[in-house]
C-alpha cells in the first residue's frame, strides 16, 4: 500500500461489510488508552470516551473560561494531519488513514458530523478492520483512523484545512468573540467564518465546533478552520 509522509493512502473504497465503522463498536477495551471524559458529540462520546477534558471547569461567563493549554508537539501533528487531508481532498483520492489519537479522533467524528468527511473507521497500517480489534499495548502504535473523503460534482467537499492557534501564538476567544466570527466580524486579528466554514476549538468540554460552543456559552482555544 503507497506511503506519503507516513500516512496510509488507498484509491479504493472499503469494501461493504467488511470495514468496522468507529460509531459502530464498543470500545471499552480502550479505556485504558482514552478515558471517558464528558465531550461536544455527547451520543457518541460516553461510549467511546475520545476527548480529555482539563482539570479546571467551564463558566457560563462569556469572556471568562479556563481553557486548556494544548501542547507544542499536538498543534504539530495537527498542522501534518490538517495538511494531508488537504493534500487527499485535492488528490480526488477515495481513503485515507491518520494517527490514531485522542485529538485526531475527537475531529475526525467533528469533520464526519458536519458533513465534510463519510466516514471513520479504525484499523492499522494495512487498512480497516474487518471485525471488532482491542487495542493493546503490543498493536497500540500502529492503531490508524480511516476516513472516508467525500465529493460533489467531482469537486473536493474539505476544499481547505488549517490551523489557527500556532506552535508559536495559541488564540483562545471567548462567547462574545465567537458571536463575532460567526455573524461575519473579525475577532483579534482571526478572520470571520466563510459561509460553508467551520472552525473547532478546545474547551473545558471537549473539542466544540464554534456554533455549538456558542450555544453551549463556552470558550476556548481555537484549534483549526475547515472550508
Amino acid at each position: 500500500m503507497p506511503m506519503l509522509g507516513g500516512y496510509c493512502l488507498s484509491a479504493e473504497k472499503p469494501k461493504a461489510g467488511l470495514a468496522c465503522p468507529i460509531t459502530s463498536l464498543v470500545m471499552h477495551s480502550l479505556e485504558p488508552f482514552f478515558p471517558a471524559p464528558e465531550s461536544l458529540f455527547e451520543t457518541r462520546a460516553k461510549t467511546l470516551g475520545i476527548v480529555e477534558t482539563s482539570k479546571s471547569q467551564a463558566t457560563n461567563s462569556p469572556d471568562s473560561f479556563n481553557p486548556p493549554t494544548t501542547p507544542t508537539m499536538v498543534l504539530k501533528n495537527l498542522a501534518q494531519v490538517c495538511s494531508h487531508l488537504q493534500n487527499i481532498s485535492k488528490a480526488h483520492i477515495a481513503t485515507t488513514s491518520i494517527p490514531m489519537t485522542k485529538l485526531n479522533l475527537s475531529i475526525a467524528l467533528g469533520l464526519q458530523d458536519q458533513g465534510f468527511i463519510s466516514s471513520v473507521t479504525r484499523g492499522n497500517y494495512a487498512g480497516p478492520d474487518t471485525e471488532y480489534t482491542p487495542i493493546t499495548q503490543e498493536n497500540v502504535a500502529t492503531r490508524r483512523l480511516w476516513l472516508g473523503m467525500k465529493y460533489y460534482d467531482n469537486e473536493p467537499v474539505l476544499s481547505k484545512m488549517r490551523l489557527v492557534s500556532k506552535p508559536t501564538k495559541r488564540v483562545w476567544v471567548g462567547v462574545n468573540g465567537l458571536k463575532m466570527l460567526t455573524s461575519g466580524k473579525e475577532h483579534e486579528y482571526v478572520k470571520p467564518l466563510q459561509p460553508g466554514e467551520c472552525m473547532f476549538l478546545l474547551s473545558d468540554k471537549g473539542l466544540l465546533e464554534a456554533r455549538e460552543a456558542i450555544e453551549r456559552q463556552i470558550g476556548g482555544q481555537l484549534l483549526l478552520r475547515v472550508r
